[in-house]
């Protein structure tokens, strides 16, 4: 048994409702500059913008910007964006960009200012929906290979068979153990090992007593399962 499959699907769910809401927030923005006109604006003050967790809080600035829009009204509005130091000083002109019927909603016509809400949603749902996309599929393969080995495989049986704590990999601190199987091919004296799936208990006092061996591809021996009757009467999960 490996990572759960909640935590798979947890990852790939997560990623696509990340990535859906970057999607809209992006055709959102796309329709904003589509609609938008370019004007430059003058940074009037700058506004502090307060942050706090329970270990530390800290103070950022974003500039409040004035400009005339097409009409010759006066509009003012702080971005949504803030920074320490400040990325820009009092009276200093910046572009801008705003749509004329709703010039209050202007933005700082830079990249970050338009899209970085879209791209960096972005990224983290492609980050999280292809680890649970990669897991799910991993999953899947190995489960296709365990039928399609048992309808075509080469059933053997291991010449050596001992167990091992799997020192990679641990739940609440505890190892899983491993059965690890050594055959030699008949046919060409070549060595093969193979190691069976994560097993949460010692499973060391089943060698000798249940008839373990290994389904192998008979093209590529690679492509195995190590077939183990007593996992279907015991229960095969961490503590």
């Amino acid at each position: 048994m490996g990572i759960p499959k909640t935590v798979k699907y947890f990852f790939a769910i997560v990623g696509l409702i990340v990535l859906t809401g970057s999607f809209i927030v992006s055709m959102n923005r796309y329709a904003f500059v589509k609609a938008s006109i370019k004007t430059e604006g003058e940074v009037v003050e700058l506004v502090s913008v307060r942050s706090s967790s329970t270990t530390s809080s800290s103070t950022t600035y974003a500039p409040c910007i004035c400009f005339f829009d097409e009409h010759g009204r006066l509009v003012e509005f702080v971005s949504s964006i803030s920074s320490s130091p400040a990325s820009y000083d009092v009276g200093e002109r910046v572009e801008i960009i705003y749509d004329p019927e709703a010039p209050e909603e202007a933005r700082v016509n830079g990249f970050f200012h338009i899209w970085g809400l879209a791209s960096v949603s972005g990224l983290f749902g492609a980050i999280f929906f292809t680890i649970g996309f990669l897991l799910i599929y991993s999953e899947k393969r190995k489960q296709y290979i365990e039928k399609y080995l048992k309808r075509n495989g080469l059933r053997i049986t291991p010449d050596y068979l001992w167990t091992e704590l799997n020192e990679s990999y641990s739940v609440n601190d505890k190892h899983p153990y491993q059965i690890m199987a050594l055959w030699t091919n008949p046919s060409d004296s070549e060595e093969h090992l193979f190691v069976s799936e994560n097993i949460w208990f010692d499973p060391s006092h089943f060698i000798g007593k249940e008839n373990i061996t290994v389904l192998i591809d008979i093209k590529n021996p690679k492509r195995y399962f190590v077939d183990l009757p007593f996992l279907e009467k015991e229960k095969n999960v961490p503590e």
